[in-house]
């Protein structure tokens, strides 16, 4: 029996095709955390931070010099309501700046206190999902250039000492995103949630003296967002997961328009056919209703003939009595004609009041359709607008900008004129673009075309080459598999024993 089977069988369930050597591969962002065995292409699990909010009892300080708003970057400096809300509820993690809560310290109701309590109950449920045997596991954790040391530290002291890890590798996510590119040089560019981080890696090691760092980011765009939508009546309440689906979605909202045609055309047609069926269902009742009558008049004349023959042979007093039975016959056609009349009339009347329902509730889809397509645009339109004024600032506002603001492109730009001439080629021919915004098709191009742009306009003949990347945690997959094992570990990269 293979040792994978073996310990399948054991009361602790490992992941699927761990055996025990095999190191877990661990991304846990301010967003997302990413979960899976190493050797896999892809994570075993993905899960939003969002997920294991939960009102905590600390406090946020909104008006201190620590919090940064990003809706006024340069004057105020006053927390939004809902950043305090999602602050305090843990709907993101690691806050760059911990001096922003008011109590710190490891006592209850303290901010540190309730960092550790939230991380384990998120930790115990993500390792449960997975069935990931952690306990005396090895971990490869992928860590940003600029990752707060504080946090660091906690995450590792969850991981060795509460969650009885082995131990736990840090490597570098920028090398990680290289390597999941299948080069060992490259500028990465990461789009994440605090910051943008422009960091430039030559023969897998990161240059931290050329790296830099931005706050366009995607907290800015998300708050940013609220802050247009309310300030346009297009949506006065909204929730976290909400305005992230809005911007996850922008690309399937833009590329609709097409389908959109082609469901209200559906919609027509089976508009067209229910009215069709109204009518000849109408119609057919109409006909069994005159073949009802029709029988009854000739059932009457059958009768009247039979009670004329049998006048006959009875003599002149049964005469009298006949005649009086014609009038009545003659009445009764005449009551008959009577009900058949109203009975067409009712019909009629009822047909047409199914049309004018109908037609009202057309009118009143057609109406309700036009409005929900105008919000869409305009929520759409404004979407865009955000995205280019936090992430792609015009070009003759650089200047104004401070050194925590500055436009990603710009970053980028200064990084590879400032590298050393004999490697500056290779790393302009190897951008990696990597996070979550940038899997926003048209938003990478502008960013590339941008890119391209202002270093022509700087007189530089550098070929810009963007490459595709399968991430940062598949990278840390294949170094854990492949590269570590046979070639070893720089001193880049840092491990920690639990013991």
């Amino acid at each position: 029996m293979m040792l994978g089977e073996s310990r399948r069988s054991s009361k602790r369930v490992i992941l699927e095709n761990q055996v025990k050597d095999d190191p877990i591969v661990l991304k846990i962002g301010c967003r997302f955390i990413e979960l899976g065995v190493s050797g896999q292409d892809a994570s075993g699990l993905r899960i939003s931070s969002s997920k294991y909010a939960q009102k905590q009892l600390f406090k946020v300080n909104a008006g201190s010099h620590h919090a940064v708003n990003v809706n006024n970057l340069q004057e105020n400096t006053v927390l939004t309501i809902e950043e305090q809300t999602d602050l305090v509820w843990f709907r993101y993690l690691f806050y760059p700046d911990i001096l922003i809560y008011e109590n710190r310290g490891k006592n209850v109701g303290g901010f540190q206190y309730a960092l550790e309590g939230h991380l384990i109950h998120l930790f115990n449920d993500i390792f449960k999902k997975t069935k990931a045997d952690y306990v005396n596991a090895k971990i490869y954790m992928l860590t940003d250039q600029f990752a707060n040391d504080s946090y660091m530290k906690t995450v590792l002291y969850i991981l060795l000492k509460k969650m009885h890890a082995r131990s736990v590798v840090l490597v570098p996510t920028a090398v990680m995103c290289c390597i999941g590119a299948g080069v060992m040089d490259g500028l990465v560019v990461d789009f994440g949630w605090n910051h943008v981080n422009v960091v430039p890696v030559y023969d897998g090691r990161v240059l931290s003296n050329y790296a830099s760092y931005t706050d366009r980011a995607g907290r800015m765009v998300h708050y940013r967002l609220i802050s247009e939508l309310r300030s346009k009546k297009i949506m006065e309440n909204s929730t976290f997961e909400g305005i992230e689906s809005l911007i996850e979605g922008i690309e399937e909202v833009m590329g609709n328009d097409g389908a959109r045609k082609d469901q209200n055309d559906k919609d027509n047609d089976e508009k067209k056919n229910e009215d069709g069926n109204v009518e000849i269902t109408h119609e057919d009742k109409n006909k069994g209703g005159d073949k009802e009558n029709n029988e009854t008049v000739d059932e009457s004349s059958g009768k009247e003939e039979i009670n004329k023959d049998e006048n006959k042979d009875n003599g002149g007093s049964i005469a009298s009595s006949t005649q009086n039975e014609g009038k009545d016959a003659i009445s009764a056609d005449a009551e008959s004609d009577i009900t058949k009349e109203e009975s067409e009339k009712g019909e009629s009347e009822k047909k047409n009041a199914v049309k004018r329902e109908i037609e009202m509730e057309g009118t009143d889809e057609m109406e309700n359709g036009e409005k929900s397509q105008e919000a869409e645009n305009a929520t759409k339109e404004v979407i865009k607008h955000v995205l280019k004024e936090c992430l792609l600032p015009s070009e003759n506002g650089w200047i104004n900008l401070d050194s925590q603001e500055k436009a990603p492109v710009d970053l980028a730009v200064n990084t590879i004129l400032d590298l050393p001439i004999d490697i500056r080629k290779r790393t302009a021919s190897h951008v990696i673009l990597t996070g979550g915004l940038m899997e926003i098709s048209w938003l990478r191009t502008m960013f590339k075309e941008s890119l391209v742009k202002v270093l022509k306009g700087k007189n530089s003949k550098l070929d810009v080459e963007t490459i595709h990347t399968l991430g940062g945690w598949a990278g840390a997959s294949i170094f854990a598999s492949v590269i570590a094992p046979e070639q070893g570990v720089n001193d880049q990269i840092q491990e920690f024993r639990r013991d």
